[in-house]
This record gives C-alpha cells, sequence and structure tokens, in this order.
C-alpha cells in the first residue's frame, strides 16, 4: 500500500499526521474527556486534512462508525462519549488506543497494512462460493466459565477431547463427563457453571453484559419467539442433561431449565472473534474482557474441537481456531491478526454451513493463515500481514454474510 499514490502528495500525508497529533495532544491535556471539546478541535481543522483523515482510515478497513473514531467522522455528534459509556455501561472513550490506531493507519503498520488489496482478495473468494451452487454457534458459556472460576474447575465437568462423533450424540466421557465444551452436552454443562447460586436473572445479566463488552459496546439480542421454539423442541438437550444430571456430573442446585436463546448479527460476532485474535482485548475500546489465559485455553479447544466431528479435517486444511452453529453461522480466529464471521444457513450432516466451509478453506489455499504453516510455503502463498506488526493488533474487521 502506497500512501503517497493514494492521497497524491506526501505533504497532505504530513499535515494529517499533525492533525492526529494536535487531537491526541488536546485530549491528554484535559482531565475529563468531553466530545465537545474534541468536535471544537476538529472543526478547526482543515477541512481537506479532516477528509484525508477520514479516507485514510477508510482505506485501512475502518468503518464511520468505529467508536474509536468517533469525534473524527462525526465531529457534531451530540452525544458524548463519556455520556454513551454511562448509558451504555462500558468503559469511558481510550484516547491513547484511538491515537495509537489511527498513527498505525498512517503510516501502514496495522495488522494487515494493504487492506484494500486483502478485502479485494477475500471479496473474490466470496463471490465465487456465492455463486457455487440463531443460535450463535459460539459455547461462549464456556469462555465465560473459564474466565470466572478457571480451567481446573471447568474441566472437572467438561473434557478436552473431541469426540468424533455428532455434537449432539448421547454419550460422555469414561468419567461421566462430556467430551468437550463445543458441542451441545459441554454447552449445557458450561452453562451451570457460570454464577452459581445466584437467582437466574442476575445470572442473565452477567452473561448479557460480557457479550456487550465483547462486542465493542454493541448489545446482545434475547429473541423469545426462538427461545421458546426451541424450549419446545429441546427433547434430546434435555436427554442430554438429564443423562449428566444422572451421572452427577452437574454441581449442586443446576436447574435444567434455565437457559436462553441469544443471537447476534455477522458484524458483533466478527468484533468478537478479532478480540479473541487480540488476546482478550476488545479492539473497538481497548477493553480487556478475557484473560491471556482464558483466551489461549478457548482457542485451543477451539482448535481441535470447534467445527463438531469435522474438527480434525478443518485443522488439516484450514488450520485456524473456529467455531460453528447449527444456525450456519461460523466465526474464525486468525491469532494476532484479526476476527471473521460468515454466515449461511443451509448446513452439511456435520451441522457447519456448507459455503462457510467452502469460503475458508478458499481462504487457507490463497493465504497463509494455517498456524502451521512452514516459512518456506510462504512464496507460494500471500502473507498479508508482511510488512505488518504481529503483536497482538487485531484492528480490521471483515464481515461476510450470505443467503
Amino acid at each position: 500500500m502506497i500512501f503517497v499514490n493514494q492521497l497524491k502528495q506526501t505533504g497532505r500525508i504530513l499535515k494529517t499526521q499533525r492533525a492526529t497529533r494536535l487531537i491526541g495532544s488536546f485530549i491528554r491535556s484535559s482531565s475529563i474527556i468531553s466530545n465537545d471539546r474534541i468536535t471544537s478541535l476538529v472543526q478547526n481543522l482543515e477541512q481537506a486534512d479532516l477528509r484525508d483523515l477520514q479516507r485514510r482510515l477508510i482505506f485501512s478497513g475502518f468503518l464511520p462508525d468505529d467508536p474509536r473514531f468517533r469525534p473524527i467522522f462525526h465531529p457534531s455528534d451530540p452525544n458524548t462519549e463519556e455520556q454513551s459509556a454511562k448509558r451504555d455501561n462500558m468503559p469511558s472513550f481510550d484516547v491513547n488506543n484511538a491515537e495509537e490506531v489511527c498513527s498505525r493507519a498512517l503510516r501502514g503498520s496495522l495488522a494487515i497494512p494493504a487492506f484494500q488489496t486483502f478485502r479485494t482478495g477475500v471479496s473474490q473468494i466470496f463471490e465465487k462460493i456465492k455463486h457455487n451452487g440463531t443460535d450463535l454457534g459460539g459455547n461462549v458459556a464456556t469462555y465465560i466459565a473459564l474466565e470466572e472460576v478457571g480451567a481446573n474447575v471447568v474441566h472437572e465437568h467438561v473434557g478436552r477431547e473431541p469426540s468424533g462423533l455428532k455434537f449432539n450424540h448421547m454419550s460422555l466421557l469414561h468419567d461421566k463427563i462430556p467430551h468437550n465444551p463445543m458441542i451441545n452436552a459441554g454447552a449445557i454443562m458450561s452453562s451451570s457453571l457460570i454464577q452459581q447460586g445466584k437467582p437466574f436473572y442476575q445470572r442473565f445479566g452477567e452473561v448479557t453484559q460480557i457479550w456487550t463488552r465483547l462486542f465493542g459496546g454493541k448489545k446482545i439480542h434475547f429473541n423469545n419467539s426462538v427461545y421458546l421454539s426451541e424450549k419446545g423442541t429441546a427433547d434430546r438437550n434435555y436427554a442430554l442433561g438429564h443423562m449428566m444430571m444422572a451421572a452427577g456430573g452437574f454441581p449442586e442446585h443446576t436447574n435444567l431449565q434455565e437457559t436462553l436463546e441469544l443471537e447476534a448479527d455477522t458484524d458483533r460476532m466478527a468484533v468478537m472473534a478479532a478480540t479473541y485474535a487480540n488476546g482478550g482485548v476488545c479492539p473497538l475500546t481497548n477493553e480487556t474482557v478475557f484473560s491471556p489465559s482464558t483466551i489461549r485455553n478457548s482457542l485451543s479447544l477451539m482448535a481441535s474441537c470447534g467445527m463438531y466431528d469435522y474438527s480434525g479435517e478443518w485443522n488439516f486444511r484450514v488450520g485456524l481456531p473456529a467455531k460453528s452453529g447449527v444456525s450456519g453461522a461460523m466465526w474464525v480466529v486468525v491469532p494476532n491478526v484479526g476476527g471473521f464471521c460468515c454466515y449461511s444457513p443451509a448446513i452439511d450432516g456435520y451441522g457447519n454451513g456448507v459455503k462457510g466451509l467452502e469460503f475458508f478453506k478458499e481462504l487457507s489455499v490463497k493465504y497463509a493463515f494455517h498456524l502451521l504453516e512452514p516459512e518456506r510455503l510462504s512464496g507460494l502463498k500471500i502473507d498479508p500481514t508482511a510488512d505488518g506488526v504481529k503483536n497482538g493488533v487485531a484492528h480490521n474487521i471483515l464481515t461476510l454474510e450470505n443467503e
């Protein structure tokens, strides 16, 4: 990516960089971060400089609704960052993070420096697969439980082994616990470990708040009609629950009726995937949602078990931590680079989205993302992180949807 070609004049880039530093310095000098004061400064910039800065950020892969750059894209927005944070119970605007990301975009040192080139390549794969002929799928309950009670407690109740069986198969390990958290039995067991002993409304509030933090402040949705439908047809899941209850696998006072059906769009799920890629730190808010050890444990299980009984073939061909769901949603993590979410409701016999699988297979053929990709293959595949930084930056988010 050559900035001079994109913005036409080196002098213009230097002026934009000075504008970015000026905004950061001005904000840091204030004891109270006020969007009104940022707006005042932005409005005093030359319009050409501001437009160049906006174009540079969009060209680098950022969206105009990115909360880090609200003062730049929406300088006349009456809602302050401070008010938005209070309303959503989220951390206040992180100036240092916003300025650092903005500066890196100008220097071309993001995780994927030539983002438009990468976007074109990914879009070509998408279009190819598209014309080939709401369960969240995340089992995030497992990761919440890992963060809350720790890996030792979680794995007293849930194993770490691929089952080699269908996602809702009626089977347990030899010690009467589910094979892993990625299948139905494991997800049910993991949910029972969250906020044990607390009223249902408190448990619901805790879970939804964590989802919101994973999404960078965007709220998770509860679909009551889907919940009632699932509850009325969940005979096999109830059977799994009673089988584990009879085996003594649940903590005391577990209520199998306390389940929920939450939903989110691909944008939110891609932000969550980027949060996992960034070591548990949400790239939009710079907030640590999960500890590094929780992320490591979660990605290990996603890599070995996240695609149901197709996980071995997935790991061989794609080689990235992933989690699919029978809704057709699939989210994939490229550690230290970024996150994907792909949605296509047609599923195969394993319970994985058909076109989602094909998309990520093609992605792995074209790009050197496989975690075990030898360096000597770098000349045969495209490395979109070349000339970028590989130390925990996951700022570029691309979401794909297909009917």
